[in-house]
């Protein structure tokens, strides 16, 4: 109404920074949702800390 413009500030989500690592799988199964359930069991995950 007074020509002020105010742009919606959209707000930042912060994504934490991850580091994976999956080894090799040692049993293969003939089942592939047993065989996805042993691979993703696999995987560790742990965050990395600003600065590293």
């Amino acid at each position: 109404m007074l020509g002020r413009i105010r742009e919606r500030e959209i707000p930042k989500s912060v994504i934490p920074k991850l580091r994976y690592n999956a080894p090799a799988a040692q049993h293969l199964y003939d089942d592939p949702f047993q065989q996805a359930e042993y691979t993703y069991s696999l995987i560790e995950s742990e965050v990395i800390a600003d600065g590293e």
